[in-house]
């Protein structure tokens, strides 16, 4: 059970950190995001580390209460 509460953290965290992305990067123009390989770095990055942390607190979290 366990290994499915993970995959479910890391899904949620994947998705919050594209919402957090589509609001860091709606000002940026297309040109400059197929252009600019420190956007893909920086940002592809954060919203792997996002997803990771998401993963670990709600498994963390599961062990706490269950």
């Amino acid at each position: 059970m366990i290994y499915i509460v993970s995959i479910l953290g890391f899904i949620g965290g994947f998705l919050i950190g594209q919402l957090l992305l589509a609001r860091f990067l709606k000002d940026v123009s297309n040109e400059d995001l197929l252009n600019d390989p420190s956007l893909h770095f920086k940002y592809g990055t954060l919203n792997w580390a996002i997803a990771i942390m998401m993963s670990v607190a709600v498994t963390h979290l599961y062990n706490i209460f269950i």
